[in-house]
């Protein structure tokens, strides 16, 4: 079945389309929840602030690419990436464990060779910061393993990302701004 989401129904979607100035998309499926962001020079490369675009997808359980690996180590890794527009992904990066003492959130965009690297530490129960950032997070226990079930940007948060490595001199770093009150929910956590 084919749903034109416009975040959470017509009434929620003109509400955003008034706060944010986006436009859902359409996707297969039902709708599960919104991520709101934006993208931007990074402040201290650019000297300015200046916004190249804002967008919102609402996504269901099929928008996710999954995939789990061993580490040299044994350890089991997991990475779950959500496509946003203008060729951006969203990845978290987990190691699956008794108990998760933080992860990584990655952006790429398109098939550029660039690099990503923002780590959620846990702080207290239920949050997890990287610096001044701080998102609430639920987690889903299971014998020997703790799984990361929904991640919600409590604040504007920053990820910071170098669209091409090595960095050309002048060339800014990029900020994917994740909007307060978006969520990256995962209703079919990583097999294991």
């Amino acid at each position: 079945m084919r749903h034109q989401a416009l975040l959470f129904g017509r009434r929620a979607g003109r509400f955003a389309r008034r706060a944010f100035g986006y436009v859902g998309v359409q996707i297969e499926g039902p709708v599960i929840d919104t991520i709101a962001y934006e993208l931007r020079p990074h402040s201290a490369a650019s000297g300015r602030d200046v916004r190249l675009f804002a967008d919102a997808i609402n996504y269901g359980a099929s928008s996710f690419l999954r995939s789990e690996r061993r580490s040299p180590d044994g350890r089991l890794n997991s990475r779950v990436t959500l496509a946003l527009g203008n060729a951006l992904s969203l990845t978290v990066a987990v190691e699956l464990c008794p108990a998760i003492s933080g992860f990584g959130l990655v952006v790429a965009q398109g098939t550029s060779r660039g690099f990503s690297w923002n780590w959620f530490s846990r702080q207290e129960p239920g949050f997890f910061r990287w610096g001044s950032r701080c998102v609430q997070v639920e987690l889903e226990e299971r014998p020997e393993l703790e799984l990361i079930s929904s991640i919600y940007f409590v604040e504007d948060t920053s990820l910071s990302f170098s669209p091409e490595l090595p960095l050309t001199p002048g060339e800014p770093e990029m900020d994917l701004i994740v909007k307060r009150g978006s969520r990256l929910r995962f209703l079919i956590p990583p097999a294991v």
